[in-house]
């Protein structure tokens, strides 16, 4: 679906021109009311990607498939501004016919629709919407959340925040630390009112749990935000931690493999090494204490003989400290 998206006269004027910048706003888009579908082919959630939602579809990975949800909560109860009278309500799924509103690069899957939330109540407000989607198992190697957003005003530019739990789907259970913030008309970001590709990693700590994420709106007096083509995929590019400095971590070879494959890597002094192989779902399906190896190039062979076709993932324990996640790949 596609996202959802001085004297007193002087001072009457400009309130007069506000208003109507953001009713000219709301007339190229339509609520659109037939929900969030869920779409019967993995093959858009197979690899590298765990979940894609371009509006008015998605597609789950299949391990996730059986309870993922999702839901969309209208926690603020509030009445919008008379002057928004194309929205029934401050929060949605709409569909437009406007370029303005469009993001085209979405494949085979139709680019009108996006979700919206709206800010602008009678009498004047904080917004509290909740688009809250998951579970979704985070790989060994951790995961990146991705999406477009756009706030169509440039004087009405509304905040939002994307949070990430592994307790439910309730607005309540999100209770953590923002993995992204944006504050209202945020400085130095003008370019929001065009459509903006964002990124956060999913913390560390996270991976191999099942995780709920959400994207709040609590904009205050704002007017209008929109989303869309929101990703979840693994990828040990979105690690925030950083390989230890006692060692370099060189490419496993060969990989993909079929029976073994070599980790190799660079110590820079004699160290007690470990190395940790995961699954997908986060599970050590091998352990092998190499013990002390010497400074320099040196390498480690798996056997990969009991391992079934599929993704891994591996670390190094070089001296007590753990590097970030690298991936290999069982022919």
């Amino acid at each position: 679906m596609k996202k959802i998206y001085v004297s007193l006269v002087a001072l009457g004027f400009a309130a007069s021109v506000s208003a109507q910048n953001k009713q000219a706003a709301t007339n190229s888009f339509n609520p659109f009311n037939g929900g969030i579908k869920k779409v019967d082919n993995t093959d858009k959630a197979a690899g590298d990607t765990l979940f894609w939602c371009p509006l008015d579809v998605y597609f789950i990975n299949p391990t996730d498939q059986p309870t993922f949800q999702i839901v969309t909560k209208d926690v603020d109860g509030l009445t919008l501004n008379s002057a928004i009278s194309t929205l029934s309500q401050d929060f949605g799924v709409f569909f437009s016919t406007d370029p303005q509103n469009i993001f085209p690069n979405q494949l085979d899957v139709d680019t009108g629709y996006f979700w919206y939330a709206a800010s602008w109540f009678t009498p004047p407000a904080q917004a509290s919407n909740w688009l809250i989607f998951g579970p979704i198992t985070i790989p060994a190697g951790g995961a990146n959340l991705s999406w477009m957003h756009r706030m169509p005003d440039k004087d009405f530019r509304d905040g939002y925040r994307v949070l990430v739990n592994p307790f439910g789907n309730d607005d309540l259970d999100f209770t953590d630390a923002p993995l992204f913030t944006r504050t209202d008309n945020q400085s130095g970001l003008l370019s929001d009112t065009n459509w903006t590709n964002q990124t956060v990693s999913v913390p560390w700590n996270f991976s191999g749990q099942q995780l709920y994420f959400a994207f709040h709106h609590n904009a205050n007096d704002m007017f209008l935000l929109f989303l869309d083509d929101i990703r979840v995929t693994e990828g040990n590019s979105a690690l925030n931690l950083e390989d230890n400095a006692q060692v370099t971590l060189l490419s496993a070879y060969p990989n993909p493999f079929r029976i073994n494959t070599n980790i190799a890597f660079e110590l820079k002094n004699t160290s007690e090494v470990m190395l940790q192989v995961f699954d997908l779902s986060g599970k050590m399906v091998m352990q092998r204490n190499a013990g002390t190896m010497s400074s320099g190039l040196n390498r480690i062979e798996v056997d990969g003989t009991a391992l079934p076709s599929g993704v891994y993932y591996y670390t190094l324990t070089i001296n007590g400290e753990t590097t970030s996640a690298h991936k290999i790949v069982k022919m």
